[in-house]
């Protein structure tokens, strides 16, 4: 993925630091650059970040990283190698959360874990904050949309990083979501980090019932913009 820039994560940290004791939710953390920005912010108002990531090399070099780039034939061949490289990268990710690390709860899964989809734990069911930047494939990208992108409370925000040309599975399954949801999306003008504001409880409806939806033709009354 590419690097989230400065300008990105100071409009993380002030997005959380709008919110009373703010519920935060990572996407694909890495190396904890960005976890450190938002739980650093949640920190100072009282609340948590929740973390969703696998934390082993395979996982984000092969899956987020290699496996986006190839033909689909040999993403699956990747992916059936990826569990015998287990190496975690997980120390960095604390070093470079240092003093925000009582803000953070981490989640050592895929984001697509059934488990931890399905779980009826608290922590899980609603935030304000929601921080994408997982998946860069349209089908991954649109799970975690439909099953974390959709626990944005009302009122809250959903930001997607790579959101931009490069990535076009991340850029359709935007508007996918926004179809189905009926939510208009900011595209990023600098830098690469859509947002979408909710005005609305979601729909929360498990990623595996949906059929897949062409969204790149948009019915009326949906808008999309563009700042």
């Amino acid at each position: 993925m590419w690097s989230t820039s400065e300008s990105e994560k100071s409009a993380l940290a002030r997005q959380v630091m709008r919110c009373d004791r703010p519920r935060v939710l990572e996407i694909g953390a890495f190396q904890g650059e960005t976890t450190r920005v938002l739980a650093s912010a949640a920190l100072e108002r009282g609340g948590r970040v929740v973390v969703i990531d696998p934390m082993r090399w395979a996982a984000e070099v092969v899956n987020n990283g290699m496996v986006r780039h190839l033909p689909r034939f040999m993403g699956r061949l990747l992916a059936r190698i990826e569990p015998y490289f287990q190496k975690s990268y997980e120390p960095a990710f604390w070093r470079n959360v240092g003093e925000a690390r009582p803000a953070v709860d981490l989640r050592r899964a895929l984001s697509t874990d059934r488990d931890l989809v399905r779980s009826e734990d608290p922590a899980l069911a609603t935030f304000d904050v929601v921080f994408i930047d997982g998946d860069h494939s349209y089908e991954g990208a649109l799970a975690d949309l439909r099953n974390w992108g959709a626990r944005a409370a009302t009122s809250g925000v959903i930001l997607v990083h790579d959101a931009v040309p490069a990535f076009p599975g991340v850029m359709r399954a935007l508007r996918t979501f926004a179809l189905e949801q009926r939510l208009q999306i900011e595209w990023p003008r600098d830098g690469s980090m859509a947002r979408i504001d909710v005005p609305r409880a979601l729909l929360r409806t498990s990623s595996q019932a949906h059929t897949s939806i062409e969204a790149d033709i948009l019915p009326e009354g949906l808008v999309l913009t563009r700042t």
